[in-house]
């Protein structure tokens, strides 16, 4: 599916989608919408899946990461670790989700 179809089901309503990878699982958005391009901000991560997003996830050379991720409320910090940071869709050749600390690309 393209873009303009996700976008088209989801429309406006804020959908969330949940990312696996490895041992780990979250959800993801986009405020403006889901794309798959690369170095497009807007992107936050949901790390506990509670349905509060906590932390930024927009990062250069990649579709979303939180490496670095910013927190979104007070008390978020300790759920935005660099340590087990997640990356999608980096601009190299290596494809799908990555996160460290973990079991790496599924």
């Amino acid at each position: 599916m393209g873009d303009a179809v996700i976008n088209g089901m989801v429309g406006a309503t804020g959908v969330r989608f949940r990312v696996d990878c490895g041992s780990s699982s979250m959800f993801v958005t986009r405020i403006g919408g889901w794309t798959t391009l690369v170095n497009q901000p807007g992107w936050i991560i949901d790390r506990d899946r509670d349905g509060r997003f906590d932390c930024s996830a927009s990062r250069a050379n990649f579709i979303f990461s939180d490496l670095n991720g910013s927190p979104l409320y007070p008390g978020a910090a300790a759920l935005c670790p660099v340590a087990t940071h997640i990356e999608f869709g980096a601009t190299t050749s290596v494809f799908g989700t990555y996160i460290n600390g973990s079991s790496g690309y599924p």
